[in-house]
C-alpha cells in the first residue's frame, strides 16, 4: 500500500472516529 493511499485510509479513519 502505498503512502499516499495509507494517509488517506488513516484520515478516513480518523474522520469517522471524530464523527461520533
Amino acid at each position: 500500500m502505498t503512502f499516499g493511499m495509507h494517509l488517506l485510509y488513516s484520515t478516513s479513519l480518523w474522520i469517522k472516529a471524530s464523527a461520533k
